[in-house]
């Protein structure tokens, strides 16, 4: 019966609430359902533990998963089972993350890749990629924000429908991930493509 906002969506609505409620998390739900571009995310993260934003961020895919299979027709899971659905699949990941020791990961890299570089002290580094599923005609578009000390500022991920040239994709990659970083507010220092590409065209030797 509200506009749907992504802060409705996943806090303030009576469905969501209910899944909040049971939980173990307060929120302030009237703050929560303002949300906009991911600012009272951003406020959770400063104030939770990183084991405790995990699961605040399984339970939203969860409850955003459950109300796109209302909207498809599906019949909705009631608050518990959504609950149990988050803490086998947390369970799940945090067995896999303690089972992939660091070595193994570095062998599995591509015998070409290179270490991440940091950016100068504190500067701020973003780092922009693409996958494409030709099948559905969907591009992935991942982007990430780090500090001079390798951590973690902000993260985002979402799909674009189109089937594009591989320059083309990491182009709006990049353009999708300045935009963002720019309603953000985030002064970073330099920006990381694998496309050769578009780093040519940007630097005026095309």
């Amino acid at each position: 019966m509200a506009w749907e906002s992504i802060g409705h969506a996943l806090f303030s609505c009576c469905h969501a609430k209910a899944v909040w409620q049971i939980t173990g998390f307060e929120f302030n739900f009237k703050r929560a359902g303002q949300m906009k571009d991911g600012d009272y995310f951003m406020y959770l993260s400063k104030i939770l533990t990183k084991s405790e934003l995990e699961r605040v961020i399984y339970i939203m895919w969860f409850i955003w998963s459950d109300q796109n299979n209302f909207i498809h027709g599906k019949q909705i899971k009631k608050p518990v089972q959504i609950l149990s659905q988050d803490v086998a699949y947390l369970e799940n990941f945090r067995h896999f993350n303690n089972a992939v020791k660091p070595d193994s990961v570095t062998a599995a890299a591509p015998p070409d890749s290179t270490l991440w570089q940091p950016p100068p002290e504190n500067k701020l580094k973003m780092n922009v990629d693409t996958a494409v599923d030709s099948l559905r005609s969907k591009i992935g578009i991942g982007v990430i924000i780090r500090d001079s000390n390798g951590c973690v500022v902000a993260t985002m991920s979402k799909s674009v429908v189109g089937n594009y040239k591989s320059q083309e994709m990491e182009a709006k990659a990049m353009f999708s991930g300045l935009h963002w970083a720019e309603q953000l507010q985030l002064q970073h220092h330099n920006v990381k493509t694998d496309c050769l590409m578009v780093v040519n065209a940007l630097n005026g030797q095309m």
